[in-house]
């Protein structure tokens, strides 16, 4: 093609520019963020699928090859089940620095993320320690991400002990050649830091608390006072440390980690390296020894060299301690202090960070995905197959009501208002009241996720309101308006079908790019090995196995979007921008989120409480609010905007919700499962 056709195609072809600006982010954001998690090339960076059984058989090979002193302690000796001739997968990242080697084996640290998350969560701990020299491996939690689950369904999700999978991980690590055995470190993110402390409760019953040199809880304490509540002590060699966030939505109630450093729980991590202590509160970052507190320059090659215990206290939340460079600054500090600078590394100051780059990367990426969908859209309604369905609006635009006058004014704003306050209302029962969802909506075999299950039911029943309020306030603006022989409003026309036949096609085009998209999405991890991110939303691969339980949820998500697209068309004016009215439908979607989270938020920083209103339940976890619920929304709310700009963008080309509706539906539900939490193992049907 010659250089004035090209310049003519794209010129022609809006939606051909923006899909192929968007392609070029993403592969911007491959190369920059695979080039920075790997410290620029200068650290390997794999992924590992294994069984069990293949990693139990590989660590005894390797100990007896490389002369390692480490055995397999999940054969049922550390008190939970014999895992070592199981077939479920364990799936997990490695991170080899160029120091590393079998001459000189550097320090290696097992990392592993909290509750609904997966392995990439902990980025910037993991780029941050690997950039420094250490080997690092960091895993997806039994039931989370890639991993199986291996732990009795039935069990109470939040305090089963078994099998978690760092066990193996650590072991597995342990017999790498260029890993020194002898100076192997833990951490692990909330739920996380909870399972550090089942490890080391393991390896202790199994008479190997030895393995571990340094274990740092990131917010979460629970793991390491559960190691005390059991045995009275940490083991002799043993750093251990937490970052308490200061406003932590668990922990201020829990814990009162407001004030933690003058509380029972803090002094007692202190006191079990330092009988001694007496003081009124723990110094925040201040290591304390058997002989008091100790200042370690480990800039120098200075360490610990015995047990040590030291509190981290930010002024944050509890999942900003994933997007903090403090605490990563807080984990660099105390890794290089409990297990040394690694020899051939240089010494990099906690505060010189590049994971920041990584999530800059991952964020062009996530743009770059949003951005596909609409031009993706255009192009295929080019395609014969689709292009009847590319009605536009003009039939409509002509009858829509000009937005004046109290009659049109007036019912618009109370039933925007009511809508969006009254699916905030319904958030607090339904993520509390009813524990994620297991007393009326439990995970079972068919349904594995909890937090599905409770999210599901929410925009389930926010669907409801919104198409009973539709149809209430349709009603009254018709009764107002009856006088008026001008008046027109037809408030399910964008949902007219010509035939079945269209409803067809519509879901066939909403498949066909969500299946474009997905594959991008792969290929981008098979090239790159990074997702589309940015602090606790992610597009991620998912893997075959979840295709099923995807499908099984899709009824709850795509009868949301399809009434959510639905009130979207119906919030146009004769004469108002586009924009205009777009802006107020995300307002009406998301403005109720935003202010009882922002209640809650105020409520901890200004008083160390959390913000208990309506449907006040004492059997929540841990709290008398929804703690987990609020920080769900962080994530929830900008999908909300996005899906209202993509359906309205959408019904411009095509004059119906379904195309959009359906693709959102689609969309939102493979986002959520494939970035969660499951307590049963997947199946087809």
């Amino acid at each position: 093609m010659k250089k004035g056709e090209t310049r003519k195609l794209f010129g022609k072809h809006k939606a051909l520019r923006w899909l192929c600006i968007a392609l070029v982010l993403i592969i911007i954001s491959g190369i920059g963020a695979s080039a920075f998690e790997s410290s620029g090339y200068t650290v390997s960076v794999k992924d590992y699928k294994m069984t069990w059984a293949e990693m139990a058989l590989e660590t005894q090979k390797n100990a007896e090859a490389y002369g390692k002193d480490v055995i397999v302690t999940y054969d049922g000796s550390n008190g939970s089940t014999d895992m070592t001739a199981s077939t479920k997968q364990l799936s997990f990242k490695l991170l080899v620095p160029g120091n590393a080697s079998t001459d000189h084996p550097a320090p290696g640290i097992v990392s592993v993320h909290g509750f609904y998350n997966n392995k990439e969560m902990q980025d910037a701990y993991y780029v941050e320690l690997a950039r420094r020299g250490y080997v690092v491996a960091v895993l997806d939690m039994a039931g989370h991400g890639s991993s199986d689950v291996t732990f009795d369904p039935s069990a109470n999700i939040i305090t089963a002990t078994d099998n978690s999978g760092m066990e193996p991980v650590l072991e597995w690590l342990m017999s790498q050649p260029y890993v020194d055995e002898s100076n192997m470190g833990i951490t692990g993110h909330s739920q996380g830091g909870r399972t550090c402390g089942w490890l080391m409760q393991h390896l202790m019953r199994a008479g190997h608390g030895d393995y571990v040199k340094a274990y740092l809880g990131q917010a979460n304490s629970a793991g390491l006072t559960a190691v005390l509540d059991e045995f009275g002590a940490f083991p002799e060699t043993l750093v251990s440390g937490t970052i308490m966030c200061q406003y932590d939505e668990f922990s201020i109630v829990r814990d009162n980690s407001y004030d933690y450093l003058h509380t029972d729980q803090a002094k007692t991590l202190v006191r079990a390296s330092y009988p001694d202590f007496q003081d009124d509160a723990v110094v925040a970052g201040q290591f304390y020894t058997e002989a008091g507190p100790v200042s370690v320059n480990f800039e120098d090659g200075e360490t610990l060299g015995t047990q040590a215990s030291v509190i981290y206290w930010p002024d944050i939340i509890h999942p900003w301690a994933h997007f903090s460079s403090r605490c990563v600054g807080y984990a660099v500090e105390f890794f290089y202090s409990s297990l040394g600078i690694p020899d051939g590394a240089e010494v990099i100051p906690a505060g010189n960070q590049i994971w920041q780059w990584k999530e800059f990367f991952n964020l062009i990426g996530l743009i770059g995905f949003f951005l596909l969908i609409v031009p993706a859209v255009d192009l295929l309604l080019s395609v014969p197959v689709f292009k009847s369905l590319k009605k536009g609006t003009t039939h409509v635009d002509e009858r829509l009501p000009k937005y004046r006058g109290a009659k049109v004014i007036i019912p618009f704003w109370v039933c925007g208002i009511l809508m969006t306050a009254i699916t905030a209302i319904i958030f607090q029962p339904i993520f509390s009241g009813y524990r994620f969802g297991n007393n009326i909506f439990p995970p079972s075999q068919l349904y594995p996720q909890t937090s599905t299950n409770t999210i599901g039911m929410w925009t389930a029943a926010c669907g409801v309101v919104g198409l009973v309020l539709l149809l209430v306030f349709w009603g009254v603006r018709a009764l107002l308006n009856r006088k008026n022989e001008n008046y027109w409003e037809a408030p399910f026309a964008p949902a007219d079908l010509s035939s079945v036949r269209e409803f067809f096609k519509a879901a066939l085009l909403a498949l066909t790019v969500i299946a474009c998209l997905y594959l991008i999405v792969n290929l981008h991890y098979m090239i790159w090995g990074t997702d589309f991110r940015i602090w606790v939303m992610a597009v991620m691969p998912f893997e075959f196995a979840k295709i099923g339980t995807i499908v099984r949820y899709l009824p709850f998500f795509v009868f949301f979007y399809l009434v959510n697209a639905l009130c979207n068309a119906n919030n146009r004016f004769k004469g108002m921008a586009e924009w205009k009215s777009m802006t107020l439908t995300c307002l009406f979607n998301v403005l109720g989120l935003i202010v009882i989270v922002a209640l809650q938020y105020y409520s901890m920083v200004a008083t160390g409480q959390q913000a208990v209103w309506m449907f006040e339940d004492s059997s929540v976890m841990f709290a008398v609010s929804a703690s987990l619920g609020y920080i769900l929304l962080f994530p929830i709310i900008p999908m909300l905007i996005i899906t209202n700009i993509i359906a309205r963008r959408i019904y411009l080309r095509t004059g119906s919700i379904w195309v959009g509706g359906l693709l959102n539906g689609m969309l939102c539900t493979i986002i959520i499962c494939a970035n969660t939490f499951t307590q049963y193992n997947y199946v087809l049907t």
